[in-house]
């Protein structure tokens, strides 16, 4: 069995995924299980061709398609037109919705030329757009220092970044994901184009050189490149100017915007980072299994110690550090220059002093 979900090829519900079910990995099943699903008519039925979304790839009306579709894919039903959805180019977008839509009413804003900062309207759109490249930034096992390829966008929905009330995001991480994203598309391609000669999955260790210790994970990395939500925020991205370093967070969430500052101000200010990473290298060994716990990689904790430690409240150390160490920690942060924009992150000789974000943990 595989798991797969439905979406109408055009339209203007084309790329959103309206039903998902188990089923067999034979064609005469997922057909059987659009005509349920979207209630189609016999004649309907009849015409009905079925592709993957994100790919264009057409699964035959009968026949086994395990090389085809891969687990926790997307099935665009067309009803005899040819496929109209994207195909995992930046920029690309679904059929009937114009480039470079906004997402979920996202309000960009650029307190200084190597900043942007955007306040979301709904969290599960935010993260739908950023939680797999914040997953390539920092997760521990998923990270680019890591893994060789993309979580699917099916994996994905079990990763801490689904959750998030904030992401952290930079320009090499944007450029890492699309080098991935082209090359497992130029996977894709390159299998359709044999004719299913080999495997999908054989396919991507060939371009991506998964290695071995990776391989459980692979058979959820078929992700074809970006997504619809992925791509219009690149577009949007690069119409900003590309700037280096990119926080987001959902609005109302002014406690998590703080944490998301305190990165900022790592990846920007020279004196602050090396304060986070002097305060990390004396506290490591007590925190770091903790800190990979909460989902980060090695690469990540020190820029994340500073910012929890600024942003939450004692008790959330739990006793891992007491009052006391918190607030040497915090004396030692130099002030806050401020970011401009209305988000200034400067509270005292402390930096940010706001508690954390109880919805949900910040990237």
């Amino acid at each position: 069995m595989i798991r797969v979900s439905l979406t109408f090829n055009t339209g203007p519900q084309a790329g959103k995924v309206l039903a998902a079910a188990a089923v067999r990995p034979d064609a005469e099943a997922l057909l059987q299980l659009a005509t349920n699903k979207f209630r189609l008519k016999r004649r309907e039925a009849e015409r009905a061709r079925l592709f993957v979304w994100g790919r264009g790839a057409e699964l035959p009306r009968a026949g086994d398609v395990r090389a085809l579709i891969t687990n926790g894919e997307t099935i665009a039903v067309s009803l005899g037109e040819a496929y109209a959805g994207s195909l995992g180019r930046v920029g690309a977008a679904p059929a009937d919705e114009p480039a470079g839509a906004p997402d979920a009413e996202a309000r960009w804003s650029a307190p200084r030329p190597a900043l942007a900062i955007i306040e979301w309207a709904d969290a599960a759109q935010m993260n739908g757009a950023l939680g797999r490249m914040s997953t390539l930034l920092e997760h521990p096992v998923h990270c680019a220092l890591e893994s060789t390829g993309l979580v699917s966008v099916a994996a994905q929905r079990a990763l801490p970044s689904s959750s998030y009330v904030g992401h952290n995001l930079y320009d090499t991480t944007f450029a890492e994901f699309e080098r991935r994203a082209d090359m497992e598309s130029a996977a894709i391609a390159a299998h359709d184009s044999a004719a299913g000669a080999t495997s999908v999955e054989t396919a991507l260790r060939a371009v991506a050189n998964v290695a071995a210790h990776d391989g459980p994970a692979a058979t959820a990395r078929a992700a074809a490149g970006p997504t619809a939500a992925e791509a219009r925020f690149l577009a949007r991205w690069r119409d900003a100017g590309c700037p280096p370093v990119v926080i987001s967070y959902v609005r109302g969430a002014e406690r998590t915007l703080q944490h998301e500052l305190c990165h900022a101000r790592y990846a920007l200010e020279p004196t602050y980072r090396d304060a986070a990473n002097a305060l990390w290298a004396e506290h490591a060994g007590r925190l770091r299994g903790w800190m990979r716990d909460l989902g980060y990689h090695h690469s990540r904790h020190a820029d994340e110690f500073g910012a929890y430690v600024l942003t939450e409240p004692a008790s959330f150390w739990r006793g891992r550090l007491d009052a006391a160490d918190v607030r040497r920690a915090r004396s030692l942060f130099p002030a806050a220059v401020g970011l401009g924009d209305g988000h200034e992150d400067g509270h005292g000789a402390g930096g940010c002093d706001c508690e954390g974000e109880a919805a949900g943990k910040s990237a």
